[in-house]
């Protein structure tokens, strides 16, 4: 009775469920919660315990408590700690994608300029002049894509898992990642279409990004060379 008193308003409903299915299967009871300890203060406990049913029909537990509010805390701590690693390393990545980036999106722009300097060259035709205006819209589609890849990498989300498709996904990497290469660099590459996984993209990229750039790494001093 001491022990359900203790057990936190938000933690009871889900604690009694799990004494009940412990009660009804005669199967060992684990459960964590919060309890309203001294003061009102408030810890976390892990119960572990294994049922016996007795002769009379009741239900006796033998197990123990343990105080884990510290346990909790320190994973907790370590979590956060994970996340700022995370996002550090992806701004070291971005780093290295800067100035190839860069130089794409310069790419873009001088062809939209481009594109729609001709079009108005050639307003008398209107043909000609909607194919260049046509292209500089499909050039600005294309910098948008590589702009949304950026931020999607930089932000700073919870990881989470969800359906990837691996090979869309890493052709738009590939298409981002050539521009870092040492220009004497071949690629080739064979992805299977439509691969499908659960998994996350930021992540997968971090790790395509270390991959990458570790072999231009190997590559810089060399006249040429591949990757495969």
């Amino acid at each position: 009775e001491v022990l359900l008193q203790m057990v936190h308003a938000e933690d009871k409903e889900a604690f009694f469920k799990s004494i009940a299915t412990s009660a009804r299967n005669l199967s060992i009871w684990n459960h964590e919660f919060r309890a309203v300890l001294k003061s009102d203060k408030v810890g976390w406990i892990r119960g572990t315990s294994t049922p016996r049913l007795m002769q009379n029909g009741d239900i006796l537990w033998n197990g123990v408590l343990v105080d884990i509010t510290q346990e909790r805390e320190d994973k907790l701590q370590r979590k956060q700690l994970e996340r700022q690693l995370q996002q550090a390393q992806k701004l070291e990545a971005l780093g290295t994608l800067a100035s190839g980036v860069a130089h794409d999106f310069n790419n873009y722009l001088q062809m939209i300029t481009m594109s729609v300097e001709l079009a108005q060259q050639h307003m008398y035709n209107a043909d000609v002049a909607q194919t260049y205006l046509d292209r500089a819209l499909a050039t600005a589609s294309g910098g948008r894509h590589l702009i949304r890849q950026i931020l999607t990498f930089a932000r700073n989300e919870e990881v989470e898992s969800k359906s990837v498709d691996l090979s869309a996904s890493l052709n738009d990497f590939l298409q981002m990642i050539r521009a870092t290469a040492p220009k004497a660099t071949h690629f080739k590459f064979e992805i299977e279409p439509k691969l499908f996984i659960r998994g996350n993209l930021t992540q997968i990229h971090q790790v395509l990004i270390n991959l990458c750039t570790n072999a231009f790494y190997a590559l810089k001093d060399r006249p040429t060379g591949r990757l495969d």
